[in-house]
């Protein structure tokens, strides 16, 4: 029995369905899927997303990891001259501004009526824009839900008197604008401000927001921005769609992250990105977030014969809850017990292969949900997952049992800072593997944030490597007390790795301008256009590289053409 579209749209942003991500390649029973009554999306080759009727809770536990989509949040002219943008904009037989690259952004939305986003006539420099959240719409082609508006919809509206009757979509949190203007908007000399590729095409994916159900899984502050794993995964597809149909160049910036997965590239999410990195004039640009000096990150080492190892966790009032994630590379194998703030403890939980244990600590009234995954497909680690509910405040205990041994080490993470109080933190973190995903995939250009002014590391930056030991991120962006356009024609200075992202998306952009129009060479792929952005790196003489700070250093694209230049 077919399904019928109106059907499957309302199932894709209703709570009473649940998302699935399934793997074609690593479980052939999600290929039976393609054929049976269920909303089907294909997001690549590998991947697929399935809607399914909502079954409760325990069958997010007892599915694979991978499947239950994580939840990402945000990561909130002086910088382009310190990045060596301006230098190679202005430089004669040059003059590079984006020309025929589409700039892809993948966030909040964009205030499509603001004036950087305009040319010099007045009409709009965005090509489309996919509204997930807008269903009053037309739903882009092969895609199941959402609204898309073209550029000449959007001209039609900036001409109306009430442009929102025409265009309904809407930036209402102002990052995705912020994002959009630092990577590619217009030039504004009365206010100083330019974006780093000013004639790109710019093209938007409004992620719509997380299901209630997953923020209820992951007990994420109904105060936060969360957007899911697999709406990001069609935002990238729709992306390259667009990219393809009009034979253009294409960047993608994502300045959102997630403090779960394995912060090794190994989610769905990282694996699509790693894989469009490798394709023709195509480059995925991540910051990687604002994490560093946060205590959301917590390093240990624990081999046999040693009995076991102490992680506390203050945990603030008010807290709904949280999750924290372990994760080791096999062969390690580790069991926890956990100790509650009025000394209840509960004994080692004993290890399961899918099935999940359930507490209830008797004093605190605090519910605790453990399950292990012995080998995770994606990135060969093993996982213990931790589900935190209405926990009081206080010091809580992670205590952690070597029970096989490898290199005994292993690797705890809270959730980002945006789903959390500020109160709730490991009392002894490490700063370092605090990039958030999908910034651990190898293949894409991860940034990390500095001051521009001072040449100083932005404290916040997230550090690396990632936890499998690629060098991440690969360069530092200016990206503290960055000049951008905020909604309703403002201005304002931003600071954290999303701008960053933008400065180095386009810096990307102008790259592949280069290559296609004046080299004549549409060849080049994001890993190789990554290995010039490090060539062309600037570096401190006083320090070592690469370093878990910044990579190989700061971005100078005029640095990286010289480097072209001698060759």
């Amino acid at each position: 029995m077919s399904i019928s579209s109106q059907e499957c749209r309302m199932q894709a942003v209703s709570n009473d369905y649940y998302d699935f991500i399934g793997d074609l390649q690593a479980d052939s029973s999600f290929n039976q899927l393609l054929d049976e009554s269920f909303c089907v999306q294909r997001v690549s080759e590998q991947y697929i997303v399935i809607y399914d009727r909502a079954k409760g809770q325990n069958i997010l536990f007892e599915s694979p990891y991978s499947t239950i989509p994580k939840c990402y949040g945000l990561m909130d002219e002086e910088s382009l001259n310190e990045a060596g943008i301006d230098r190679i904009r202005q430089y004669p037989g040059l003059m590079l501004t984006g020309r025929d690259v589409i700039m892809g952004i993948i966030d909040t939305g964009i205030d499509y009526r603001n004036d950087v986003f305009k040319k010099e006539d007045g009409t709009t420099r965005i090509i489309r824009i996919w509204d997930q959240e807008d269903q009053s719409g037309v739903i882009p082609s092969g895609f199941l839900f959402g609204s898309e508006y073209t550029g000449e919809q959007i001209d039609e509206a900036l001409s109306a008197e009430d442009p929102l009757s025409v265009v309904p979509s809407m930036d209402t949190n102002g990052h995705g604008t912020a994002v959009a203007a630092i990577a590619a908007g217009s030039e504004v000399p009365e206010e100083g401000f330019s974006g780093s590729a000013p004639g790109a095409d710019i093209a938007v994916v409004k992620l719509k927001p997380a299901k209630q159900y997953l923020r209820d899984y992951y007990l994420i502050s109904q105060q936060a921005d969360a957007y899911q794993e697999n709406d990001i995964m069609l935002g990238v597809l729709y992306l390259q769609r667009l990219s393809y149909s009009l034979q253009k160049s294409l960047v993608i910036c994502l300045a959102i992250g997630t403090g779960q997965g394995d912060h090794a590239g190994g989610s769905p999410l990282g694996v699509l990105l790693n894989e469009v990195s490798r394709q023709r004039m195509r480059c995925v640009v991540v910051g990687t977030g604002n994490e560093a000096n946060e205590g959301r990150h917590f390093y240990g080492n624990v081999s046999l014969p040693q009995e076991y190892q102490d992680v506390e966790i203050r945990v603030g009032e008010n807290e709904r809850g949280f999750v924290a994630e372990l994760w080791t590379d096999i062969p390690n194998r580790f069991g926890v017990s956990v100790l509650s703030p009025s000394g209840e403890r509960l004994p080692q939980i004993p290890m399961g292969l899918r099935s999940v244990e359930e507490y209830e600590f008797l004093f605190e009234g605090t519910r605790l949900q453990v399950f292990y995954r012995s080998s995770e497909r994606e990135s060969s680690s093993a996982l213990v997952f931790m589900r935190f509910e209405k926990p009081v405040a206080g010091i809580w205990t992670i205590r952690v049992f070597p029970v096989r041994n490898g290199t005994g080490d292993y690797h705890i993470w809270l959730p980002i800072s945006a789903f959390l109080t500020s109160d709730t933190y490991f009392l002894q973190p490490s700063p370092d593997v605090t990039l958030t995903g999908p910034s651990g995939a190898e293949l894409v250009i991860s940034t990390g944030a500095y001051n521009g002014q001072t040449g100083s590391i932005y404290v916040n930056s997230g550090r690396g490597y990632n936890r499998k030991g690629a060098v991440k991120p690969e360069l530092c962006a200016p990206g503290v007390n960055v000049l951008t356009a905020l909604p309703g024609n403002r201005f304002a200075r931003r600071t954290g790795t999303s701008m960053a992202a933008g400065i180095t998306a386009g810096a990307a952009a102008l790259m592949l301008e280069w290559y296609r129009s004046i080299r004549q060479d549409d060849t080049v792929s994001g890993v190789e256009l990554k290995g010039y952005l490090i060539s062309g790196a600037r570096r401190d003489p006083d320090r070592r590289y690469p370093n878990r700070e910044c990579g190989y250093g700061t971005l100078d694209l005029y640095r990286t053409f010289e480097a072209l230049r001698i060759r």
